[in-house]
């Protein structure tokens, strides 16, 4: 115990060691020397899983076989080359991976399942961005019937949930879609979507809150375009 209290007020085993009467060595480390350097290990062991869960932010995005070599490394860094204390922290360490390759497989879960819920979103972006550039390209007559309907069919394909995407998650993005659309002057793919029936699976209440964003930046957008001091003229119209 004597060792142990020592290392844990910061002396370091090494010193305890050179500390100890000469005698003391002729049968290997005694009580003192190898409750420092035990003490020292558990240590080392709880420094290294602190490390992992400080690391977990990078390793979650490594598959399980990836992370194992990743947590090797790290455990190897950690060896301090005395026996007694690598074997102490060894001992700990493998008490302890159970618990962190079951953490480190949850974080991967949750990482891949953003992945593809990020991946989704761009899709969805991807699609209303695309039907918006087709629309403006043939606004001059240049797109013809087939080419409509192609272009028609493409948005009901971005809009239509993909098998084993959950349908809350996807209609949200939906709406996060049309709302950045619309905020952004681009309405063409709401208004198409709204009146060929397309929006049907989105709750009522988010659809009517994209049609008052709608008519707010519709009207908007269009003051913006009026001569200057035309809505003044207006007015004066109108009270007379």
């Amino acid at each position: 115990m004597a060792g142990i209290g020592r290392a844990a007020a910061g002396e370091a085993a090494k010193d305890i060691e050179a500390s100890q009467p000469w005698y003391a060595k002729m049968f290997g480390d005694g009580n003192v020397v190898a409750g420092a350097r035990a003490w020292e290990g558990a240590t080392d062991a709880n420094h290294m899983e602190a490390s992992v869960m400080d690391r977990m932010k990078s390793l979650r995005e490594l598959p399980p076989e990836n992370a194992q070599a990743a947590l090797l490394a790290i455990h190897k860094d950690m060896q301090s080359g005395d026996p007694v204390r690598d074997a102490t922290q060894n001992a700990m360490w493998l008490k302890a991976l159970p618990g962190v390759l079951k953490l480190h497989a949850k974080e991967h879960m949750a990482f891949q399942q953003e992945v593809a819920v990020e991946a989704q979103r761009k899709g969805i972006e991807s699609g209303m961005g695309a039907f918006e550039a087709r629309m403006t390209a043939g606004k001059g007559g240049f797109m013809s019937d087939e080419d409509a309907d192609v272009n028609l069919s493409s948005l009901a394909q971005t809009l239509t949930v993909p098998k084993g995407v959950n349908p809350k998650l996807h209609n949200a993005q939906v709406v996060e879609g049309f709302a950045n659309n619309i905020a952004a002057g681009k309405f063409q793919a709401y208004t198409t979507a709204r009146t060929h029936g397309m929006l049907e699976s989105i709750p009522k209440e988010q659809r009517r809150a994209l049609d008052v964003l709608y008519d707010r930046t519709a009207q908007s957008k269009m003051a913006e375009k009026l001569p200057q001091g035309f809505m003044s003229t207006v007015m004066q119209v109108v009270q007379h």
